[in-house]
């Protein structure tokens, strides 16, 4: 048999010799606007508990640490983890859907 699952292509359209899914359901416009404002508002506390911790991560460069501080976000705890070998930083925040990162 000469078919391929019903992967989408770029503009969103089975690719040619797809077999026909039943369970492909496309989101709609108002389900894609929202997903996309839900990772713009994500992105931006990313982005803003980065520049919060920029000076933590300063702090302790080469070094093997562990911290909670103060989430510039929500105002409650932020769990911090340094790696002194790259300096990766993983976070994440006590309150329900604040931010979590690992770098």
């Amino acid at each position: 048999m000469d078919t391929q699952p019903c992967f989408l292509d770029e503009n969103g359209q089975s690719k040619l010799k797809a077999l026909p899914c039943e369970r492909l359901r496309r989101p709609t416009a108002e389900e894609i606007a929202f997903h996309e404002e839900w990772l713009k508002g994500r992105m931006n506390r990313i982005a803003a508990v980065m520049l919060a911790t920029a000076p933590w991560r300063k702090a302790h460069k080469g070094k093997s640490t562990n911290d909670v501080i103060q989430c510039p976000i929500c105002k409650g705890r932020l769990h911090l983890s340094i790696a002194a070998y790259n300096g990766h930083v993983h976070g994440r925040c006590e309150s329900a859907d604040c931010v979590a990162w690992m770098e």
